[in-house]
């Protein structure tokens, strides 16, 4: 019986370490959360916001969610910044498109 009860208690000091090492889905809703009042208290981004989900037709707590998962990731890194003044560049694919064949020009 004393074996059982070490072997318990090992089982349930691995599931606590284990516990506290795995990224708390707690820590990320709150974050999740206060990006989006953020947004909900910024009349001009929550206009917005109202805008996109109209545009895809979806509801507005999907757009602001999505929208907040977004900041989240580039708060952390996970996404480039991207410098406001940079042109992009046009695609090879569209560039070839525009190519007119000489020979069928008159």
């Amino acid at each position: 019986m004393k074996k059982y009860s070490l072997i318990f208690i090992a089982f349930i000091s691995i599931l606590v370490i284990s516990c506290k090492s795995e990224p708390k889905v707690d820590d990320m809703e709150g974050r999740i959360a206060t990006w989006i009042d953020k947004m909900k208290s910024t009349p001009e981004w929550l206009a917005e916001e109202e805008r996109k989900a109209l545009e895809q037709g979806v509801l507005l707590d999907s757009v602001l969610r999505k929208d907040a998962i977004w900041m989240i990731q580039k708060e952390d890194g996970l996404i480039p910044e991207v410098p406001v003044n940079q042109e992009q560049s046009i695609e090879p694919a569209a560039q070839e498109s525009e190519v007119i064949d000489s020979d069928t020009v008159k």
